[in-house]
């Protein structure tokens, strides 16, 4: 009974490194989602920085043709929040485009939300691409 009692306090630390490992394993997670995604967004692969968001029936179709005069020059992470369940990160981003057949350069505040989805152990972004103005 002795022996039994001696491995509760290691069971009980087993446990609680567990899920900092855990935890651990998905902010790195999301680190390299979120920074591929601004690869992508850099790079001007709309149709690709879609893709980080889940597919969803109802999500309609995106005119990736808009997107041709955009090139982004700067992305700045300004504010990132987690939610108290760790499943949700809320993000604010400055990001500044040129658009490109007029040579004009213009900033827009992102506010971007992050789930995460435990059947594909990965974040998705629930906030869409950035809000750009495609005025001519």
């Amino acid at each position: 009974m002795n022996r039994f009692y001696f491995f509760i306090p290691f069971i009980v630390l087993m446990m609680i490194g567990c899920s900092t490992i855990s935890e651990n394993l998905r902010f790195g997670q999301f680190e390299k989602t979120s920074k591929a995604y601004e690869n992508t967004l850099r790079e001007a692969l709309y149709e690709i920085a879609s893709q980080f968001m889940r597919p969803a029936a109802d999500k309609e179709e995106t005119d990736f043709s808009r997107y041709k005069n955009i090139k982004v020059f700067e992305y700045a992470v300004k504010d990132v929040g987690l939610s108290e369940d760790k499943s949700e990160i809320h993000q604010t981003v400055e990001i500044q485009y040129f658009m490109l057949d007029r040579y004009i350069l213009k900033t827009i505040q992102d506010k971007q939300l992050w789930k995460y989805d435990e059947e594909y152990e990965d974040w998705f972004l629930q906030t869409g691409l950035p809000d750009f103005k495609f005025e001519k």
